[in-house]
């Protein structure tokens, strides 16, 4: 959700600086850049939990030109748009599915204004007020499944990345995927500070599955603010705990 929002944000304020007569230069060894020093794991698989219409899948791209990418998109609609993509690039594949620790078919809550909040878990007022385009919303009925027993139909090569933007269903993820995620070299998780959606996972939440998969953390990737500075949402970093 929130790297949809980022870039918007970005493009705004790329046009409203060069009106007045400036340019913006990226700086070459930003912790973005750098992914947090993920570069240094010459990745060669991906698992994007939550891909939307593959604005993460384009970014990290760019980063691991020769990686395998898996995307996981559940609602048909944007589905479309992410598969159209996919299948113009030799190393992407988008999957038409939700991931949690059950399997069946469920109702997900669509945002239509804007998709990337869209979740399985019903939104809070604190979301409404924060993002007003997300009042809008109809069921739409998903395929749910777990991520261990999808893994096993596919070839992951490691070291492998996973992410996940799932809109506070990311334990349910976990819980469903810990096989395959202890054969991950790091996570990055969008995690929600505050109460966006009904029975979310919280950051305690995910650090202690994590942390019990094996993993450490290793700071946040970005932050997101509300407009009295408070921290909203944030990508964590999780990498793997180094024995010894």
């Amino acid at each position: 959700m929130f790297y949809a929002i980022r870039n918007q944000l970005r493009s705004m304020m790329k046009v409203a600086i060069s009106r007045l007569g400036f340019s913006v230069a990226r700086r070459p060894y930003s912790r973005v850049e750098g992914f947090f020093g993920l570069k240094s794991l010459e990745v060669n698989t991906v698992l994007d939990i939550g891909a939307n219409r593959g604005q993460f899948a384009r970014i990290i791209l760019t980063v691991f030109p020769e990686a395998q990418l898996y995307c996981f998109e559940p609602l048909p609609q944007v589905f479309e748009q992410l598969q159209q993509w996919a299948g113009e690039q030799a190393r992407v594949q988008a999957m038409n599915v939700a991931l949690g620790d059950e399997c069946g078919s469920v109702d997900m809550f669509m945002h239509s204004n804007f998709t990337p909040s869209s979740s399985l878990l019903a939104t809070t007022r604190a979301l409404e007020e924060t993002y007003p385009q997300v009042k809008e919303h109809r069921p739409q009925p998903v395929e749910l499944r777990r991520l261990d027993d999808i893994a096993s139909e596919l070839a992951l090569v490691p070291p492998i990345l996973a992410k996940l933007d799932v809109q506070g269903y990311e334990d349910r993820v976990i819980r469903g995927g810990l096989e395959t995620l202890e054969r991950c070299a790091a996570c990055i998780v969008e995690t929600s500070i505050e109460g966006f959606y009904e029975n979310q996972a919280s950051f305690h939440d995910i650090y202690l599955l994590l942390s019990e998969a094996g993993f450490q953390y290793a700071g946040n990737l970005e932050q997101t603010y509300g407009a009295d500075g408070r921290v909203l949402s944030l990508d964590a970093v999780f990498r793997r705990r180094e024995e010894g």
